[in-house]
């Protein structure tokens, strides 16, 4: 990516209800997998991609990701935190981080993993760019997954439609929650908001949500089997 885009917002308040005993007192990004915190193979990715401010939104126990991240460095980036006083949604957190956003940044889910080029992602933007507002990393199921919604692209890269009704089957593309955005985005949210449901639909609308899509899996640890997955998966990924 060449340094394109520095700045990477991580949601990382979610309460992970489906795990359970298991986040009674660790955050969902930060249940270890295979001896490390989820989140840190995010910020290792990121950094080794050339980000350079890297901005936390927390919610639920948040002050597990503050002693372990706020204010501190990891590789040339610079780590930080923002603690929702409430539940603003994955597109109220934009309006409330409006003032320390960058023109273009990243913003992904901080429970799910994907090996997403950065570089390609920024071309796809570019190439839908000046109208273009969303760029969307989107990935083809292999096998059905009902709990995520489907995206309908089209040849040329735009999407025209969010299912977030319509279960995804196989051969479905999904939103894979990593997204490239320009900062305006945040003058279309309120708070609280959804990201997925109330924003990205209006602006596909308008012919201003691109997508790429990613032939690579898609981890997430939202419930115990796909945790329990994770701890093989996950490092293989990592090692391709």
């Amino acid at each position: 990516m060449s340094g394109a885009v520095e700045q990477a917002v991580i949601l990382v308040g979610g309460r992970g209800s489906r795990l359970g005993h298991l986040v009674e007192n660790t955050p969902k990004p930060l249940l270890p997998v295979a001896g490390r915190p989820f989140l840190d193979y995010w910020l290792e990715f990121l950094t080794a991609q050339g980000v350079r401010e890297i901005i936390l939104s927390c919610g639920y126990l948040a002050g597990c990701f503050v002693d372990r991240y706020d204010q501190t460095k990891m590789g040339n980036a610079s780590l930080s935190c923002f603690v929702e006083d409430a539940p603003a949604g994955t597109g109220g957190v934009l309006k409330l981080l409006a003032d320390r956003l960058a023109s273009r940044f990243l913003l992904l889910n901080g429970d799910s993993f994907t090996s997403v080029k950065l570089a390609e992602l920024h071309d796809a933007f570019a190439k839908h760019s000046p109208n273009c507002l969303a760029a969307l990393n989107l990935v083809q199921l292999t096998t059905a997954a009902g709990r995520y919604g489907k995206v309908e692209c089209a040849a040329n890269g735009s999407i025209t439609g969010f299912g977030e009704k319509q279960p995804a089957d196989t051969g479905d593309l999904i939103n894979a929650g990593f997204y490239l955005l320009d900062r305006k985005i945040a003058t279309h949210s309120t708070v609280p908001a959804s990201l997925e449901c109330d924003i990205l639909p209006q602006l596909a609308k308008q012919g201003k949500v691109c997508g790429l899509v990613n032939p690579g899996r898609l981890i997430d640890i939202g419930t115990p089997a796909d945790y329990a997955k994770a701890q093989i998966i996950l490092p293989e990924l990592i090692a391709e």
